[in-house]
């Protein structure tokens, strides 16, 4: 008799074991997504952040103008988060693929992203931002990329 009142027993707890394991099982997969998410914000911290612009200029600008579109780029590069800066326009290459449709290429690296934050919210980036926009025909490409070291 008492090994009949057992197998009931057993059935209920390989039935809270079941439910157990399934619960224990999607708590290991959201703590890897958590530990996976943790890991890109922590490499977006760490590692060097590299952020390029391409500016279309006005049609009509003068060379005086494009001129002082290029001084007022290069004080960027004095900026105290800047750690690389450079400047530049596109190179005479045979390549099909070489984009030629912008002026002018503008690369900086940041020692990670708080300071490329720290650079979009600074006073004088945003007064050359400013005084830059009425010179060019649309708004920059941008793009930002994570060193892969």
């Amino acid at each position: 008799m008492k090994k009949l009142l057992f197998i009931p027993f057993l059935f209920l707890l390989s039935g809270c074991s079941l439910k157990l394991q399934h619960e224990l099982t999607e708590t290991r997969l959201a703590l890897r997504q958590t530990e996976m998410q943790l890991a890109e914000v922590k490499l977006g911290q760490e590692s060097k952040v590299v952020h390029i612009l391409y500016f279309k200029l006005k049609e009509d600008i003068s060379q005086e103008e494009s001129d002082l579109f290029l001084d007022y780029l290069k004080q960027l590069g004095e900026l105290p988060y800047v750690r690389s800066f450079k400047l530049g326009k596109p190179a005479d290459v045979p390549d099909p693929r070489s984009r030629k449709d912008y002026d002018i290429a503008m690369e900086m690296q940041f020692t990670n992203i708080a300071e490329l934050n720290a650079y979009q919210q600074d006073s004088t980036h945003l007064a050359i931002r400013a005084l830059t926009i009425p010179m060019v025909g649309a708004p920059p490409v941008v793009y930002d990329f994570v060193v892969m070291d």
